[in-house]
């Protein structure tokens, strides 16, 4: 991503309590965003599966899934 182009509103008081973004620079912030949400998921999934096999934590079955719905 190159620079994000941002401009703000500033209220009487001078404090910036909006800013306008293009909506390319906007969408390109929220896929990096949600890389990286999906890369934390990721690694705690991986945390449980070794805290599961250091028994640590217990393991959820499907069976025990399906019933918590």
């Amino acid at each position: 991503m190159g620079d994000l182009r941002v401009q703000y509103v500033t209220n009487e008081a001078g404090e910036k309590p909006a800013a306008l973004v293009p909506i390319e620079d906007w969408q390109e912030v929220l896929r990096i965003y949600q890389e990286f949400v999906l890369g934390e998921s990721i690694k705690a999934g991986f945390a449980d599966i070794a805290d599961v096999q250091a028994g640590k934590k217990e393991a959820l079955t499907l069976e025990k899934l399906f019933d918590a719905l």
